[in-house]
């Protein structure tokens, strides 16, 4: 028993260093400091997906007016676990990562993701186009099994 708990430790770890050395990109820092390293998404509606680190990045402005929700991450969770926002109205999300680690916002079905480093926080804009429930998640190995997941509600204006 206590040979199979090392060895599951061990291959944890492995796969941490794997995954750690494959989104801290190039040497330069350009992942996470609005570089397109990590650009990996085509973009839909009022959102263009990235990845990166810092806020202001050119992909995904905040919108001037919009309704501002903060949403914060550490290990394993969000914070709120329930965002609602209505649909058509222009949204700001500014992710915190209060962890220890590189923690990611995605929510696959809205072309959303981006990934912020430890004390670090982003913000992006976008306006939901379709009212409906959506799973915003860390897609990092093992991040959401852990609990790293929330809820985007998008409710109808009518």
């Amino acid at each position: 028993m206590r040979k199979h708990i090392l060895l599951v430790i061990g291959a944890a770890l492995i796969g941490i260093a794997l995954v750690g050395g494959a989104v801290t990109g190039p040497a330069n820092g350009t992942a996470f400091a609005g570089g397109n390293w990590f650009n990996h998404m085509s973009g839909r509606g009022h959102m263009s997906g990235f990845w990166t680190g810092g806020a202001g990045d050119q992909n995904a402005p905040a919108i001037e007016g919009a309704t501002e929700v903060a949403v914060v991450g550490t290990e394993f969770g969000f914070t709120p676990t329930v965002i609602t926002v209505t649909k058509g109205e222009p949204v700001n999300v500014t992710f915190v990562n209060d962890g220890r680690i590189i923690h990611d916002f995605t929510i696959s079905e809205l072309d959303i993701s981006f990934q912020v480093r430890p004390g670090q926080e982003a913000t992006i804009g976008f306006t939901p186009e379709e009212a409906g429930v959506y799973s915003i998640v860390c897609t990092l190995p093992g991040h959401a099994s852990q609990g790293m997941t929330a809820t985007l509600v998008v409710k109808d204006d009518t």
